[in-house]
Order: structure tokens, then sequence, then C-alpha cells
């Protein structure tokens, strides 16, 4: 006799991103509400993840410069100079002697020399010899293409960063100047990377049709050959040797230089440390007091406090990520202009971006952030219902 009963609706359970789609909702809400509020944070840690970007491309620019000088332009170890003048039979007996040791080596003719392209007179140094020797003392890429750079028989290569600064290009005409001062006008055929001293390439049949004399050897290149501490003595001795140069020792000697560019970038992120802990620690701070009686109702209506901060935190992780790929391209572009600046004649450097210094940056940024956010989100736990009043 008893009615039937009614069918029993089923509630369907809430879709699982329900709460992550209301936290966007609320996260797109605050952004609007505070604009200002968060366009100073992006910038805070946009200055703080550029100045990390700016330290660690200064010192890829400079440190690959080194590197690819010393142990990819240059193809040599050793260098040994002699001088005719002190010994007509230098070179024979030097020649000799490597001979004995097994040492490989190639001959070139080296110079001093002045230039000028317009703009004021400089010195250089010289490097003539057979082409096939140029190949084995240089590794001449063009700084454009990549490709290799092979001197001719009429001109002279010269390096990037002179060729910049004087504004010459190929097949433009400059001025050498021998031990007299008597000018000489040659033509550029090739531009090169080489990133230390300003330097002139040459063959000997360039050399000899532009300075109307044959190029005489004055100095033995040693290939293969990094120690030579257990025969330096006797080829010290030989009469006619003015000096004997290891490149190793000049790399070192490159990269003990550079220890202050070092500590100039230790200072730059102890900076931006300091400037992201006083400025987003206060910004954090601010904008949990803004919102401590939003985030207490949170609280009553059953958000655990893990939830809370995580409606917190992903405000921050939008500003962190926008305000690191903003840093990452001011810095990227700031640290190109700078070392572009303190390029000079005689000194190139490496120019590439660097992937791995925007990661660096990239790292420490957030490592910054995720530190002060959990010191300032340690509030959270400490929310009481009175605040809502």
């Amino acid at each position: 006799m008893k009615d039937k009963m009614p069918a029993q609706k089923v509630i369907a359970a809430p879709k699982k991103n329900g709460r992550s789609s209301l936290y966007s909702r609320l996260i797109l809400r605050n952004i609007r509400m505070d604009i200002r509020r968060v366009c100073v944070t992006v910038v805070s840690v946009a200055g703080c993840c550029a100045l990390l970007v700016i330290g660690f491309t200064l010192r890829h620019g400079i440190d690959t410069a080194v590197e690819k000088q010393y142990h990819e332009i240059l193809r040599y170890d050793q260098r040994v100079v002699f001088d005719r003048n002190l010994s007509k039979t230098a070179e024979e007996n030097i020649q000799a002697f490597l001979d004995e040791k097994n040492v490989s080596y190639t001959k070139m003719h080296s110079r001093s020399m002045s230039f000028n392209a317009g703009r004021k007179i400089t010195a250089g140094q010289m490097i003539c010899a057979d082409k096939e020797s140029i190949a084995q003392i240089l590794h001449m890429l063009d700084p454009k293409t990549g490709e290799q750079v092979v001197p001719g028989e009429h001109g002279i290569c010269i390096m990037r960063r002179t060729a910049e600064y004087y504004h010459v290009n190929v097949g433009d005409t400059v001025i050498l100047y021998d031990a007299s001062m008597q000018p000489y006008e040659v033509t550029v055929e090739g531009i090169y990377q080489y990133y230390t001293g300003i330097g002139f390439v040459m063959t000997k049949d360039a050399y000899q049709e532009v300075f109307g004399t044959q190029a005489r050897d004055n100095s033995f290149l040693l290939h293969d050959c990094e120690d030579i501490s257990g025969f330096s003595d006797e080829l010290r001795n030989i009469k006619g040797v003015v000096s004997i140069s290891s490149n190793v020792s000049l790399y070192r000697s490159a990269l003990n230089a550079l220890t202050a560019l070092r500590y100039i970038i230790l200072v730059l992120i102890i900076a931006a440390g300091v400037m992201a802990y006083f400025i987003l620690m206060n910004l954090a701070n601010m904008y949990i007091n803004q919102k401590k009686r939003e985030l207490t109702v949170m609280r009553v209506n059953g958000f655990t406090t893990r939830e809370v901060i995580s409606y917190v935190a992903r405000e921050a992780v939008v500003t962190t990520i926008i305000g690191i790929l903003l840093g990452i391209a001011v810095g990227a572009v700031c640290g190109y202009l700078i070392l572009r600046f303190v390029e000079h004649p005689s000194a190139g450097f490496y120019l590439t971006p660097s992937l791995s210094s925007w990661l660096y940056a990239a790292g420490i940024t957030t490592l910054y952030s995720i530190g002060i956010y959990a010191l300032s989100l340690r509030k959270v736990k400490d929310l009481k219902l009175t605040d809502i009043v």
C-alpha cells in the first residue's frame, strides 16, 4: 500500500580539476585587481635574473674567447724566435736540434708593423708563411660564415675586431708601414676570427709582391710539444735564440687575469640575492597581509593549509616565470652590449649567446624565489578566525 520510493539522484563527483580551475580564476582576478603589485614583482624577479644573466654572459664571453684562442685558433704549442744578426747559422742549428729531438715544427716570418686604415696608426704583428704552413699555424675562420679563410697571394687577412674598429671590409685598401715608416698599400683579402692582439696574416708571395723583398723565416713553431722542459735549456743555449714562449703558459696567464672577473660575477650573484630578498620578501608579506581575511575564510570553508598555500603560491609561480623570461631577454641583450662596448682593436670576445648562462641564471633566481616565498608563506599556518574581522 506504500507509495514507491522516489528514485535517488546520483550526484556526480566533482571533477578533479574543479578546484584547480577555481584557483586559476581567482589568480587572474587577483592579478587584474592588483596589477601594480604584480608588475613590481615581475620587474623585481626580472632584475634579479638579468643581473645573473649579465654576469654569466660576461664570464662565458671572455672565458670562451680565451679557450678558443689557445685551443682552437693557435695550432702550435711552442714558439722559438731567433735572430740572424746574433748568429748567421741560428736557423740551421735550431732546425738540426729539433730534427734530432724528433719535434715537428713549422717555420714562419714574423715582425711588428704599423697599420693605418684611415683613423690612426697602430701597431700589429705580421705573420708570414707559405699558404700550406699558415693552415698548420692558425685555424682561420670567417666570423660571419664560419668557413675557412685562405690567405691570397696579393693582400693580407686581418682579425675581426680590428676590421670592425677601423670599418674595414674585404676588398678595402689599408696601409702598412715598415721599420722606417715607409708606407705600402695592401688589399684586405680576408677577415678571420682572432681574439687576442692585432694580427695580420700574409703569404710569402703576397709579402714579396707588396714589399718587394723576400720574407725570411725567424721563428719555429713547435707542434705536439706542450712540454719541452727536458731540452729547453739546450735549446736556449743555441746561439741566436732570442725567446721561447709556450701557449700553455700564455693560456694560464690569461686565466689568472680573469680572476677579477669571477669576483665580479660573485658580486652580481650576491647583489641579485640581496635585491630579491628585500624586494620580493616585502611584496610577498604585503600580499599575504592584504589577503589575510580571504585566506582565513578559505580555511574556515574547509580548505587545508596546503591548499591555501598552493593557492597563494600559484600566483608566485606565474609572476616568477614571467619575470625570469623577461630577465633572460633583458640580461642577454645587456650582456651582449657590454661585451661589445669593452672590446677594442686588440681584443675581441665570444659573442654567441650562451644557453648555459640563461639556465644558471634562471635556476638561481628560482631558488631565490622558492626560499623567499617559503619564508613568507609560513604565516598561512598561523591564520586565526579573528583575522576575518
